[in-house]
């Protein structure tokens, strides 16, 4: 759009022959009732008057009696609606001020009427005001006013075909100055410590260096300006292709999250924009001089809210988010990251914005154009900046003392994850009976947007399903898309194996009693839940498998998935040894990273000790370390103290002393009853062809869990195709099988006990 356009309407005819009767004498009836001014164009031409009395005051300072007669001099007179023979230096100097009052006490009036007028807020903002006003006044016009550039051509100050390439700094001086001591004074407010030159207000048209003369030098109005006071708020630059500008779509209610932390974003915010829309703010900026904007970092998991909340922000305070779209900065060819983020604070500044640089990690790099770029415009802004990151980052100290606020954007507990299921199902979808919102809640430890994403997909299934206005959400809807989302989150390292488990507490190889202890251990989990306390508890099992079979019928009757981990690797602290966090993006030891919480759907943490790690009361490691397995154990009980879910740790190490205090329970694994021992090595050695005696010998001297039967007859079958016997191996082979293995019960047990 070009910025040439006339302000001045139609009705050029009617103001023209109104103005040519315009007393050059104080008229106190046009004082008797101020009317506010109707639009910002109505005020603007108001300024216009202004703007041609200062033309006037211009050429009385510089016309002698001999060129008041010219015919240029009679048409501006003409112009500006004034008898040339009664037109004195003091009467229109006398009239320009009546003017500048009289509009400014209207634009009062305006401004309490509820009707935008912009040009005195953009001079209040910008702390423009005296000479500096005049200039932006004057430059404004010449921009936007054909007829006003003819006038002022005809003063001879500037030729018309000048305007193209902006005013001089000497024409604009000789403009608005009565004399050289006064030219001389204001030459400073076009240095870069001016205010105009300072926010960039003004733009020099040439590259300037030591040969240069400061008179010579070619300003206009930036062209951003020119249109923001004429009301014209659309982006027409080249460069403002790499801006986004969007409205808050999300209500603030939708946002689920600590509501301490929730009222402190919210009161910061409407608190900042309240005083920036007062004399205040021009105040503090000009107090402080820069560094007067609110810049916050989100931080934290993905989906855990925090685009969320900027939306939510600019939806509640009614402002435009700008950013920067990102995707397409590898195309800039021919301008540079500083216009760009020029152009994005200066849009968010006119327009009371929210500046958001959503995922921002690659602007936090060190010494990188961009983020040196970006910190010149977080000084220099007088707007809110929100900058947002899922990944952990190590702040410059120079954009850390730019920060007002850093808010940690965690993964909800269950009542939160509650809320964000009840806050985001869509009022239009119904809802079966079988839907429980608190058990899905503690089901999937989901972030919002996962969350978000499994209801988004439910409705969608059940759009496809009922053919209904009103979608019907069934239990089993809801379930099957959230096993698609925590399908979509599982932890792909090999530290970590995540699973369903299949094991039942019916099918456990226990005597009646244990199974019936393990129902008990997860009634009390739940329990537990309830209060928002965890369960930790210490298996002892000869055989790692069992004890695996037993955790996972536990994980069953809880309803929950396992995470399997070896001891082994989570309990190592070596530098060398650490992990990248997939929801955390951190760095972390293997410890952390399994006790940290994750996304999906709700998991219980098991560590497995295969080489017998779990005897506290060792004090040296395999390698005759004691300092590695004395941080070791500490970090692990540190963990374990914090964690608040279910957690259980099979070893093959007998518990010797008291229970740690960071367990809760302590299980010694039985095994399986005798009949059902034998039972399971007559699968293996023929039901008839060993004596009962034999089997029962064999179960009171080597006691076995079931896997670990199987184990031995596998090895026993091996051993017996290899000495060329019968397919199914003897009581002997068995036993010298066993020998290799493990050894013989110091005390035998009698049949049916222990």
């Amino acid at each position: 759009m070009s910025t040439k356009t006339n302000i001045i309407t139609s009705e050029r005819a009617v103001t023209n022959q109104a103005a040519q009767v315009l007393p050059l004498t104080p008229n106190k009836e046009l004082r008797v009732e101020i009317q506010p001014f109707i639009d910002n164009l109505d005020y603007l031409q108001a300024l216009e008057k202004e703007a041609i009395l200062i033309l006037v005051r211009a050429m009385l300072w510089r016309c002698g009696a001999e060129q008041r007669q010219s015919d240029n001099y009679l048409r501006i007179m003409s112009y500006a609606g004034l008898s040339p023979e009664k037109a004195s230096l003091d009467a229109v100097e006398s009239l320009l001020k009546e003017t500048a009052n009289r509009n400014h006490e209207r634009a009062e009036r305006t401004v309490l009427s509820g009707i935008e007028i912009i040009f005195p807020k953009f001079c209040q903002e910008m702390n423009i005001g005296g000479f500096d006003r005049e200039v932006v006044l004057l430059l404004f016009m010449l921009a936007t006013n054909d007829d006003f550039a003819e006038m002022f051509a005809l003063c001879e100050l500037k030729k018309k075909n000048e305007r193209d390439s902006g005013v001089k700094i000497g024409t604009i001086l000789s403009f608005l100055c009565r004399n050289y001591r006064e030219q001389m004074i204001c030459r400073k407010k076009f240095s870069v410590d001016g205010v105009l030159m300072k926010s960039n207000i003004l733009y020099m048209m040439s590259y300037m260096d030591d040969s240069s003369n400061i008179v010579d030098e070619h300003l206009c109005l930036h062209e951003r300006y020119v249109r923001y006071i004429l009301g014209d708020n659309n982006l027409y630059n080249n460069c403002y292709r790499f801006i986004r500008r969007d409205s808050g779509s999300v209500d603030l209610k939708q946002v689920i999250m600590p509501e301490p932390i929730k009222n402190e974003i919210v009161s910061r915010v409407g608190t900042y924009l309240a005083q920036r829309e007062n004399a205040s703010a021009a105040r503090i900026d000009k107090f402080f001089g820069y560094g007067t904007a609110l810049t916050m970092l989100f931080f934290g998991p993905s989906g855990t809210g925090k685009t969320m909340m900027v939306q939510a922000l600019a939806r509640h305070f009614d402002r435009q988010l700008f950013s920067i779209k990102l995707e397409s900065l590898e195309r800039i060819r021919f301008q540079s990251y500083d216009d760009i983020l020029e152009s994005v604070f200066r849009e968010a500044s006119l327009n009371s914005g929210i500046v958001f640089f959503d995922e921002a990690d690659d602007l936090f790099e060190d010494n990188s154009q961009m983020a040196r770029s970006l910190l010149i415009q977080i000084e220099k802004a007088r707007c809110i900046v929100i900058l947002s990151t899922n990944k952990p980052i190590d702040l410059d100290p120079a954009m850390e003392r730019r920060l007002s606020m850093k808010v940690h954007f965690s993964m909800p507990d269950v009542e939160l994850r509650c809320r964000m299921w009840a806050s985001l199902m869509p009022d239009f979808v119904e809802i079966t009976p079988d839907v429980d919102l608190k058990s899905l809640a503690r089901r999937y430890t989901f972030s919002g947007g996962l969350i978000k994403n499994t209801i988004f997909m439910a409705v969608n299934m059940a759009l496809t399903k009922n053919y209904r206005d009103n979608p019907l959400l069934t239990r089993e809807t809801i379930e099957e898309a959230a096993n698609l989302q925590a399908l979509s989150m599982l932890d792909m390292s090999d530290l970590c194996h995540e699973y369903t488990p299949k094991q039942t507490v019916d099918n456990l190889y226990l005597r009646p009693d244990q199974r019936e202890e393990i129902r008990r251990m997860a009634s009390a989990y739940h329990i537990l839940q309830e209060k928002g306390l965890g369960l930790n508890i210490l298996i002892h099992s000869s055989d790692i498998a069992s004890g695996v079979d037993t955790v996972d019928a536990l994980a069953s009757e809880c309803g929950l998935r396992v995470r399997k981990y070896d001891f082994y690797r989570v309990s190592e602290t070596d530098k060398d040894a650490k992990v990248i966090h997939p929801v955390t993006q951190r760095r972390v030891l293997p410890m952390t990273y399994a006790f940290a919480p994750g996304t999906g759907e709700a998991a219980m943490i098991l560590f497995l000790d295969y080489g017998g790690m779990a005897d506290w009361s060792k004090k040296k490691d395999k390698d005759g370390d004691e300092s590695s397995l004395k941080i070791g154990q500490e970090h692990f009980f540190s963990n374990l103290r914090d964690y608040l879910g279910l957690f259980c740790i099979v070893t093959p190490i007998p518990l010797k002393g008291p229970l740690p205090a960071e367990f809760n329970m302590y299980l010694d694994l039985e095994y399986p009853p005798e009949e059902v021992q034998m039972c399971q090595w007559e699968e293996h050695v023929g039901k008839k062809k060993v004596p009962d005696n034999e089997l029962v010998s064999l179960v009171e001297e080597y006691p076995m869990y079931i896997s670990e039967i199987d184990f031995i007859g596998r090895q026993a079958l091996i051993q017996a195709i290899i000495q060329g016997r019968d397919k199914s191996p003897t009581i002997g082979i068995i036993r010298d099988v066993i020998s290799r293995y493990q050894r013989t019960n110091k005390v035998p047990v009698l049949f049916g006990q222990r």
